[in-house]
């Protein structure tokens, strides 16, 4: 479930740590709804997500990537079997992976959120859009991408619009020759600096970026 993650050594900073499980708790419950979520057992709920903290605390292990994998999946294994049980509209292990991309991005948001947008720049003054993106993913999930959308668009893999998930970056052809990117946040939504507002979340439903929509890649696997 959460091994995904784990294998970009993903490092959470340690003040989000126990913002993260009250959030998330909060997000399924809201998603599961009252019923289902009062009937699954607390602490199994959050076994997984404390494995989860705890392994992105330490200096991961490379000779030992396999069996960390297979003790985590173990460990959710069994998470995901008393949800599932108790519902069939959704896999357990990609709403909590989604839900935990989410928040991280989320955290990226509030942190960036204001700064306007400057071309070249790369600090809360002044950011664009390929290094907002290039220090999201070096901060939170611990990837390195290239500085510009020249370079990040040939990153990962391409994927359709209707198979977007939350992580991946999203392309636009705003001109000619201008290029711009974000991240997407799920539900339609991403996470990128406008030239007009800075730093904010969009609607790929709004007529300016459903025009000028170009493509879609996933970098995070």
């Amino acid at each position: 479930m959460f091994w995904v993650l784990k294998r970009h050594n993903v490092q959470l900073r340690s003040d989000f740590k126990f913002e993260l499980i009250s959030k998330l708790n909060h997000k399924l419950n809201h998603k599961l709804g009252h019923k289902l979520s009062c009937k699954l057992n607390y602490k199994l709920s959050l076994l997984p997500l404390l494995c989860l903290l705890a392994a992105c605390s330490s200096k991961p292990d490379h000779q030992d990537n396999t069996s960390i994998s297979t003790n985590t999946s173990s460990i959710t294994n069994s998470a995901s079997s008393a949800i599932t049980s108790s519902s069939n509209k959704t896999s357990s292990a990609n709403m909590q992976t989604g839900d935990l991309l989410y928040l991280l991005l989320l955290n990226e948001h509030e942190h960036w959120e204001g700064s306007p947008y400057r071309y070249g720049g790369n600090s809360l003054h002044g950011i664009d859009c390929s290094s907002l993106v290039q220090k999201v993913f070096k901060n939170s999930f611990n990837i390195q991408l290239p500085r510009t959308t020249e370079y990040q668009v040939r990153k990962g893999f391409s994927i359709k619009k209707s198979q977007l998930k939350v992580g991946d970056l999203v392309f636009f052809k705003t001109g000619r020759s201008s290029r711009h990117v974000g991240i997407y946040m799920g539900e339609g939504e991403f996470f990128h600096v406008s030239t007009s507002k800075g730093v904010k979340i969009s609607k790929l439903s709004n007529p300016y970026w459903r025009k000028h929509y170009w493509q879609s890649r996933r970098v995070i696997h």
